[in-house]
């Protein structure tokens, strides 16, 4: 039994509240059934937050009360062994004596599969909404689209967390929610707007003219560091503080920091064999943290975009053998914006951003753009699938090659020279030419199939 205060403060009156947790990791059975249960994806959430501020949909979160005792029932047959005092009466049933062997009839709290139970549950209640869950990604469902309709509603479900994205003036919305009341025990209902609220783990606001602004400033001020001691290998506590921080780190550059996301990276790849050194400069990487928060540099902005010329749009790079062993890293950025981008700079939304070590030793700064081009590419065929979220028709997509020696960013506005263009007109005549004049073939013969009928590649 797990027992908590759930009074406000020490001072306040016990609120007592005891939980039954089954030790799921002691399982005889383990790994021998699934427990795997999808959430949102974070491009999914971005992508749905672009849409909301482009159309200027209201956003709310919820959390779903006892989700996990609401699963579906497990198909094994499990006992537990009561705990040393029992359990006492509940409703219907009586009760239970100390060591007793109880059957375990649906999910229950430590149990390995109770978040996939609890998320098949959820799936199959919300099809009796006209939510429908996206196949390319899981925990992600839409209101309307198709027959070249726009969506008209978004749900971003986490466990038992939810973002649902949609127009309170929508009568259909309005019906929505109060199926989803009715479907399932909402513990609160919150409204997005100028006063911060979090959704998991990440401050979001939603200003007056509709833009939403997801920040990690808060986050960040409350990162404690310890200082250490002494000269060259880490022992193991120094290697636990070390690894402790990076993660702490990793979490506002994931979020909204695309820049400061290299610099952490680069410092976990060094965790196993990290250093006084090492750490040192994790300190340093902090007080970098502390100061861009600071700076107002601890958000990202999804802005009012016009959702009728949508814009997917992918920039990525390489850094030939600078890492440890000559490895290289490879970095992209996935954008929504408009055609505008195109002729000239504009505003748009960061869905998804990614820095990878290469897992090969690359001899040319050529093989490394490669492997960093497969990656961006890979990141490129999922990206546009998200489209159903909210645009119609499908927003056409390119994707640049970002070479730093030639363009640079500055501040919200980037310079680029494109060194490989993916992209054509709807009649397969290319936007942009081959060096010599003309259009050629990038010889990967599936991509322009996989990546649809107004997309071709050109060098």
């Amino acid at each position: 039994m797990v027992r908590t205060n759930k009074a406000s403060s020490q001072l306040a009156p016990l609120i007592a509240k005891s939980r039954l947790v089954v030790p799921g990791h002691l399982d005889p059975q383990l790994g021998e059934f699934r427990t795997d249960s999808p959430t949102c994806p974070q491009t999914a959430v971005r992508a749905a937050k672009t849409v909301a501020a482009s159309r200027q949909w209201d956003a709310l979160t919820l959390d779903v009360t006892t989700a996990f005792l609401s699963g579906k029932a497990t198909s094994r047959k499990i006992y537990i062994k009561a705990p040393a005092e029992g359990l006492p009466p509940a409703e219907d049933w009586s009760e239970i004596t100390p060591y007793e062997l109880p059957q375990i009839l649906k999910s229950a709290y430590g149990l390995t599969e109770s978040p996939r139970l609890w998320y098949l549950e959820a799936r199959d209640r919300l099809k009796q909404t006209p939510l429908r869950e996206l196949d390319i990604s899981k925990s992600t469902f839409v209101a309307g689209g198709g027959d070249g309709k726009p969506t008209w509603a978004v749900l971003c479900l986490h466990v038992d967390d939810g973002l649902l994205l949609g127009s309170n003036r929508d009568p259909r919305f309005q019906e929505l929610r109060r199926q989803i009341d009715g479907l399932f025990k909402i513990k609160e209902w919150k409204t997005m707007g100028d006063k911060p609220l979090q959704f998991l783990g990440v401050w979001t606001t939603r200003s007056k003219q509709g833009e939403i602004k997801d920040d990690m400033t808060e986050y960040i001020r409350q990162i404690k560091v310890q200082e250490l001691k002494g000269t060259g290998p880490l022992d193991q506590k120094g290697v636990t503080l070390f690894r402790q921080l990076t993660m702490r780190l990793r979490w506002p550059a994931q979020q909204t920091m695309p820049h400061l996301l290299y610099e952490v990276s680069s410092l976990d790849q060094r965790v196993t064999k990290a250093t006084h050194e090492d750490y040192k400069e994790s300190l340093k990487l902090t007080q970098k943290f502390i100061e861009e928060a600071e700076a107002g540099r601890a958000s990202l902005t999804y802005p009012v975009l016009n959702d009728k010329k949508m814009f997917f749009l992918s920039f990525f790079d390489a850094s030939l053998g600078k890492e440890q062993d000559g490895k290289s890293q490879l970095g992209a950025m996935h954008f929504v914006t408009t055609e505008d981008a195109r002729q000239r700079p504009t505003q748009a939304s960061v869905v998804e951003f990614t820095t990878n070590k290469s897992t090969r030793v690359c001899r040319s700064s050529m093989a490394a753009e490669a492997m960093s081009m497969s990656l961006c590419v890979d990141r490129h065929l999922y990206g546009p699938g998200y489209d159903v979220v909210g645009t119609s028709p499908t927003p056409r997509r390119l994707a640049y090659h970002y070479d730093g020696s030639r363009g640079a960013c500055h501040g919200r506005k980037i310079a680029l020279r494109p060194l490989g263009i993916y992209g054509a007109n709807p009649d397969g005549t290319s936007d942009y030419a081959g060096f010599d004049g003309g259009p050629r073939s990038s010889g990967i013969g599936s991509l322009r199939a996989l990546l649809g009928p107004n997309i071709s590649t050109v060098w």
